[in-house]
């Protein structure tokens, strides 16, 4: 039961904070007279709750299937004083966005070179016009994330095709199982059962083997584990592959230093400093089309051609350009960077902070209503914070237990009751759906279904 849900007083929190970065210039960014200035506001915290439904066991135990029913439920408690959902926040709009960027870039290559196609420019400006789509708009805080009515996609949505959202949003707010179904798709995961080298390890992720943003079939294979679960007996020099579900790819990891968390000693472990170089310092991010600066990752071919880029928070390890073409974000290290307090005899992660920042790029449109003059520019949206920890309670049972037992076999027996406990539950991969990213790739993975036998389609 442990294992299913994190629903309960006595279950281990996973934690949702968001903190967003506020337009205070408009109009002057808009006129080309500014740079724009951000002010950070936050956090707004919410508690993640998540249970794996219609879950099914194959290959003798060595693969689970199941589908995640997630929501999120205000925390006024952990929230800055005096804010509140409704807080109007002024931010890009990733629809003007998504749409300039595809009909200007026809190849949508994701690489930072647009074709400057006046007819289409000018016919998007025109549609811009007709339905209200100015370049910045107002929001609320909880809306910004959760989801709101875009007139543009309403109206494809309710005249053109049911199957585009009339929302926009960045983390899915489910509201029952059966949109959880509908919206969502199964993952299947390795469990470590014949070896504990694999556990964790996706095999289908979002319904997914593979899929079609990167540039090499390499790169868009989907492998690795969750993040969370790693095997025993890690040692420092050890490179870890995981799958960022929220970059829609895999990375590495490597040793920072070490940690202790509830007296356990851990080693500490962050994203491999090559993951954020551009092609010209590392060569081999070609297949992810890391041709912009340093510190960024490009997924715009994955959100469907909207222009989004994804960094640390406050652009932390970004390069210094990034940093000075705004005004408001200072990064500091301690927090804005991602990390994970590995127990390495265990390999099971013990205390975590995953952060993240969404960005998108602006650029100079030559047909315009707005006259917009602004040079290129890369604008924060907003960052997220999810953080997960074992309970005290927890961590004085695995202390007393794993270091005092020096029968290696009975530590690996307790492994697995703490696995139990933990699997699932501590995973922390955030589900950005920039616009209708997940839907694409909900939509591919209907045209293969029936690729797995032993999963339950009749809720599909």
């Amino acid at each position: 039961e442990d294992w299913q849900t994190n629903v309960g007083d006595d279950a281990i929190p996973i934690w949702f904070k968001f903190w967003h970065l506020n337009l205070t210039n408009p109009d002057e960014v808009v006129a080309g007279i500014e740079k724009p200035s951000f002010e950070e506001i936050g956090p707004w915290c919410y508690k993640e709750l998540r249970s794996k439904i219609n879950i099914t066991w194959a290959d003798n135990g060595n693969q689970v299937t199941y589908w995640t029913y997630k929501y999120f439920l205000y925390d006024p408690s952990c929230t800055a004083e005096g804010l509140s959902e409704n807080d109007p926040i002024v931010t890009t709009n990733l629809v003007y966005m998504t749409f300039l960027n595809n009909l200007a870039n026809p190849d949508k290559d994701g690489i930072d070179t647009y074709y400057h196609l006046w007819l289409n420019e000018l016919l998007w400006n025109t549609i811009a016009y007709v339905f209200n789509e100015p370049l910045f708009v107002t929001v609320t805080a909880r809306d910004l994330i959760y989801g709101y009515e875009d007139p543009l996609f309403a109206f494809l949505h309710d005249n053109v095709d049911e199957s585009i959202p009339a929302d926009i949003y960045i983390q899915l707010n489910l509201t029952n199982e059966q949109e959880t179904y509908q919206k969502t798709k199964f993952t299947t995961q390795e469990t470590g059962k014949d070896d504990i080298k694999n556990i964790a390890n996706y095999l289908y992720w979002n319904g997914e083997t593979q899929l079609n943003c990167w540039k090499t079939p390499e790169a868009n294979a989907i492998y690795g584990g969750d993040g969370n679960y790693w095997p025993p007996k890690i040692k420092k020099q050890d490179t870890l592959i995981a799958f960022v579900d929220t970059a829609y790819r895999r990375a590495k990891f490597t040793y920072m230093g070490d940690s202790s968390y509830e007296s356990i000693d851990c080693l500490r472990y962050g994203l491999d400093p090559t993951e954020l170089l551009n092609v010209t310092n590392y060569p081999d991010n070609d297949q992810w089309y890391a041709y912009g600066y340093n510190g960024l990752i490009n997924i715009t071919r994955c959100a469907l051609g909207c222009p989004t880029y994804l960094s640390k928070a406050n652009f932390l390890d970004c390069d210094q350009a990034v940093l000075d073409a705004v005004e408001g974000l200072v990064p500091v290290r301690s927090a804005h960077d991602t990390y994970a307090d590995i127990e390495p005899r265990t390999g099971l992660t013990m205390n975590i902070y995953k952060r993240l920042q969404i960005n998108t790029k602006i650029r100079p449109v030559f047909m315009t209503y707005e006259n917009i003059t602004y040079p290129s520019i890369y604008m924060p949206i907003t960052w997220i914070e999810e953080s997960g920890y074992i309970t005290h309670d927890l961590a004085v049972e695995f202390r007393h237990t794993v270091y005092t037992v020096e029968d290696s076999a009975e530590v690996m027996g307790w492994l697995g009751a703490v696995l139990a406990v933990l699997f699932g539950v501590m995973a922390l991969g955030l589900s950005i759906a920039v616009l209708f990213a997940r839907r694409r790739l909900a939509k591919e993975s209907r045209e293969r279904e029936g690729l797995i036998e032993n999963v339950d389609t009749s809720h599909m």
